[in-house]
């Protein structure tokens, strides 16, 4: 059998007015907050995290992202990609302190993860992803980008090892294209 790996694809948006985008979404995700239990288990230890609540629970911080991020970046996708639809199956948000981290995982039945780094105070903080032969790839990652790839991919939050924050908004998506 012959083993064919094509390179990884994955893709970098930088989204417009992030500072102003920033501003308004940490403050809403402090609204949620006291709801938002971190997970702390062999594979996690995040400190603030909205995963585990219902889905019927207010997420003002959600709705923002939706109506002024979204459809911005979608149509991007969309466009650049030649799609004819673009769905988010779901979204929510993660914030780690020192010593906090997600280690390697997927994400099932999404053609795409993607992470909005709202807060990125280092490079070095950014997600990490490995190829197919589970190589690290290195990702030049900033503050107010959007980075997709594929749901299947390896990838983590490695341990934040000073006294900073990293807040990002996760979501899965998947696209139509006939």
């Amino acid at each position: 059998m012959k083993k064919i790996i094509n390179p990884l694809s994955y893709f970098i948006y930088t989204v417009p007015n992030h500072k102003l985008h920033k501003k308004n979404i940490l403050k809403l995700i402090e609204k949620i907050k006291p709801l938002s239990k971190g997970m702390d288990d062999n594979s996690n230890c995040i400190k603030y995290t909205d995963w585990n609540l219902p889905k019927e629970t207010k997420r003002e911080y959600i709705d923002y992202f939706y109506k002024n991020i979204m459809p911005t970046y979608a149509d991007w996708f969309i466009k650049e990609y030649k799609l004819d639809q673009y769905l988010i199956n779901n979204a929510w948000y993660q914030q780690y302190n020192k010593n906090n981290f997600h280690n390697y995982h997927t994400h099932a039945q999404a053609n795409f993860t993607n992470v909005y780094f709202v807060e990125l105070p280092k490079k070095e903080m950014a997600t990490e992803i490995k190829n197919l032969d589970h190589q690290t790839v290195n990702l030049d990652i900033k503050e107010g980008q959007i980075i997709s790839f594929p749901g299947f991919i390896l990838h983590r939050s490695k341990i934040i090892k000073e006294n900073l924050r990293k807040t990002i908004i996760s979501f899965n998506s998947n696209f139509i294209s006939n």
